[in-house]
């Protein structure tokens, strides 16, 4: 495409678990508005990407600011499958209950993303689930705002996000130009699947192009 491209490193990551104790969401949230001045410093106009966590801080970003030509979510978080979340974030408003939760959780990648250098930590602290918390209220309640193009993408195997999310997200946005595609098969890290990758490309590409010829 000829396109300038920028990934912005998430506060905790890259580094090493220990890391991610200190994390707060607003730290997140400076990562990706700071890579996003990085972008429209040199570029008349900006498409956002984001898989999982990162299409939730992307949808975010074109909630807040009209400066977005085009988002694309890739599994983007916006309903987790795994219902504890919610008690474990309230459980840690409470000290004497805080004491009852682990500190730390082991993270069990799939052989084949390790197969391909998918390189990751082989734990995370427990007390990462309250960012996480924060940035789904957010988007939950900021959802609406986002009106710049929009392509929702997700997975029928996803393991993490619920399937009515993308749904939601399809729906709740004003966007005049939006699109969803629910991959057969497709499982949450889904541009690593190498059977879907080279299609998720070329439709995520695809859609850039029509934001761009649209505007």
């Amino acid at each position: 495409m000829g396109a300038t491209v920028w990934l912005p490193s998430l506060n905790g990551f890259g580094t090493k678990p220990e890391d991610l104790f200190a994390v707060t969401f607003d730290s997140w949230m400076t990562d990706a508005q700071n890579g996003l001045k990085r972008l429209q410093d040199h570029c008349d106009r900006v498409t956002v990407v984001g898989h999982s966590f990162g299409g939730l801080l992307g949808l975010l970003l074109a909630a807040k600011t009209s400066e977005i030509s085009c988002m694309i979510s890739w599994a983007g978080v916006f309903d987790l499958k795994d219902r504890r979340r919610a008690v474990v974030a309230s459980m840690y408003k409470i000290p004497i209950l805080r004491k009852l939760i682990p500190e730390r959780v082991s993270m069990n990648l799939p052989d084949e993303l390790i197969e391909q250098g998918w390189v990751g930590y082989s734990w995370m602290p427990v007390s990462i689930i309250l960012p996480i918390t924060e940035g789904i209220n957010q988007i939950h309640s900021m959802i609406s705002k986002v009106s710049c193009p929009t392509f929702v993408i997700q997975g029928t195997l996803d393991e993490s996000i619920t399937d009515k999310s993308p749904h939601k997200i399809y729906q709740s946005i004003n966007s005049s130009l939006k699109d969803i595609w629910i991959v057969e098969g497709g499982k949450h890290p889904i541009m690593q699947d190498k059977h879907i990758k080279e299609e998720l490309f070329k439709r995520s590409v695809h859609f850039i192009q029509k934001s761009l010829n649209d505007n």
